[in-house]
């Protein structure tokens, strides 16, 4: 009797074919690229890094150490808020970025070294985005071809290893670092196959829902990719128990932090909202979103691309959702003004930018399929080193040369650097009731602990419900969270000391009756202006009043202090 002929097997599924190529191991010099990846962040991190009077000092960006700020005070038995004896103001957005800082002054280490900790986090965040990222890719376009197994996955990771922006974001203290990589997790399990695996089972439900859960304690506005994943979940993958779970365990962490913000701040809403979101004329806001969208230019190449490798793909909805969810951050960056800093790139855009490397890589990567199994060895490096090439070469200007510069990092560690000085200058003159008014709202009372009033209003509820300043209004200079001040109420909080005072401050009737600068003899950079009654009472020796007034640019940075 004839042996019985062989069963014939179906053609592997492309999520078989992606599952595969989850599990291809990676080529070496992939992994030395992520090793120096990481060698060059710590290379960063350690050039953000400062001496005060001997002391390596790690300082984050000015709205990274306001959040220290926050954590600092509540581990001291303060509260959490920002300005010592002043009623708690929710000047944060960013509450789980607070929570992890919390846990980081919890531990035994000294002020000067929390924010190293902090950016060390962010550095491995960077590195589980490159990660995740490489395995979206794959999951999403499955190579046909042995030869070009991994492909997508490699292009992918490479763009956000070459991401300037995404890196410095991340590692100067900003939420864009956690966001991203919690974006493409969310992503990730959102995609998981259902068919070729053991089980034939979708993604883990609780722990799927756990993680979905983060994303409003990480930021609120996080919900709007909550919503279209969730939505995906529900129509696309039919899984109504994930739906179930998922919504069950973010609307948990959603009201929780609202009733937490309501209870502790009077407000379920951030004070940042009210700074950016009213009293500026919606077309001006809507106008500076164009800019900011505009501004981002460079990436239109990738964006070309990550649009190629959609339509290559449009009836598989797993990467429409990765579009889509490009799109509507491009969107919210629209809507919402922008970000004051994009020359760097909207903190808005960055966290999406992994997203759109993967379509990207999706592009290329179908391409090479469709010229068949010959594009192998030698030639498949070839694309690998110009999409290296392009993603290098559209980077921001200024995010480039941030992240790449031999010297010092250009992101304000000048003006950290002498905020830091001026708070232990305070600290030896001031007594921590004496208070402190200030643009620069993070470095200085993070390391000096006492009373202070944030001038742009950030931490400052009077000053984030006000107007626009009438000045700023008449030459229509608006500028995200930096349009708002009021040069009477400041003078009549009657501060100890105001930082950076500018000119329609000084122009007040009463401050130059009421405040006289003093200079630092040893350090020109070092200056401020202090009530006469309080230097009347203390030692002021090593300090100087100039015979005029020090330029208002004489700081570095001073006229657009972080915000």
């Amino acid at each position: 009797m004839p042996p019985a002929a062989p069963p014939i097997s179906a053609p592997p599924s492309a999520d078989s074919r992606a599952a595969g190529a989850e599990k291809a191991k990676q080529p070496v010099w992939w992994l030395g690229l992520v090793t120096a990846y990481v060698v060059f962040g710590l290379g960063y991190i350690y050039r953000t890094s400062f001496l005060i009077e001997g002391t390596r000092v790690w300082s984050l960006w000015d709205d990274g150490m306001i959040s220290m700020t926050y954590a600092s005070n509540w581990v001291n038995g303060h509260g959490l808020l920002w300005s010592l004896g002043e009623p708690p103001v929710q000047g944060y957005t960013n509450f789980g970025i607070v929570l992890v800082m919390i846990f980081i002054h919890l531990l035994p280490i000294a002020k000067a070294n929390a924010a190293l900790l902090f950016q060390l986090i962010n550095l491995a965040a960077l590195v589980g985005a490159v990660v995740l990222s490489r395995r979206l890719a794959e999951r999403l376009f499955p190579s046909n071809y042995a030869g070009h197994a991994g492909v997508a996955g490699q292009l992918a990771s490479i763009g956000v290893l070459c991401c300037a922006p995404l890196a410095i974001w991340a590692l100067q203290g900003s939420d864009t670092g956690l966001v991203g990589l919690w974006l493409v997790a969310c992503v990730y399990r959102t995609c998981e196959p259902t068919q070729g695996t053991p089980s034939g089972a979708g993604p883990a439900i609780w722990p799927t829902a756990l993680l979905f859960s983060l994303g409003p304690i990480l930021r609120l506005d996080n919900m709007m990719y909550v919503a279209p994943l969730w939505l995906f979940i529900l129509f696309v993958r039919r899984d109504i128990r994930l739906c179930g779970a998922i919504f069950a365990a973010t609307t948990f962490s959603l009201f929780s932090v609202l009733l937490f913000a309501y209870a502790y701040y009077g407000d379920p809403l951030p004070n940042t909202y009210y700074l950016k979101a009213t009293g500026i004329p919606r077309e001006w806001v809507l106008e500076r979103g164009l800019e900011s969208l505009y501004r981002a230019r460079m990436l239109w190449p990738l964006g070309l691309l990550g649009l190629l490798g959609w339509s290559l793909s449009f009836r598989e909805m797993r990467v429409s959702l990765c579009g889509g969810l490009v799109l509507l951050a491009l969107g919210y960056n629209t809507f919402v003004g922008g970000d004051w800093a994009d020359v760097y790139l909207s903190r808005f855009v960055v966290p999406v930018l992994p997203l759109l490397f993967v379509l990207a890589a999706g592009a290329i990567s179908q391409l090479l399929q469709r010229a068949g199994e010959g594009v192998e060895g030698m030639r498949r490096a070839i694309p690998l080193v110009l999409f290296a090439t392009l993603c290098l070469w559209i980077n921001p200007e200024r995010a480039f040369h941030d992240w790449t510069s031999v010297g010092e990092p250009t992101m304000w560690r000048d003006a950290n650097q002498r905020n830091a000085n001026l708070a232990g200058r305070f600290s030896e003159i001031l007594s921590p009731t004496d208070e402190i008014a200030m643009s620069w709202a993070g470095v200085l009372p993070y390391f000096r602990s006492g009373a202070a009033l944030d001038v742009l209003g950030k931490s400052d509820v009077h000053i984030a419900h006000n107007g626009m300043d009438p000045l700023l209004f008449e030459r229509k200079q608006y500028k995200p969270g930096h349009s708002k001040t009021d040069w009477e109420y400041v003078i009549g909080k009657r501060p100890a000391v105001i930082v950076d005072a500018k000119a329609a401050l000084r122009a007040q009737p009463t401050f130059a009756e009421t405040y006289v600068q003093y200079v630092a003899a040893r350090d020109r950079k070092i200056h401020f202006h202090l009530r006469k009654d309080i230097a009347a009472r203390i030692d002021l020796s090593g300090y100087f009043v100039p015979p005029r007034p020090l330029k208002k640019n004489a700081n570095p940075g001073e006229s657009n202090r972080p915000g």
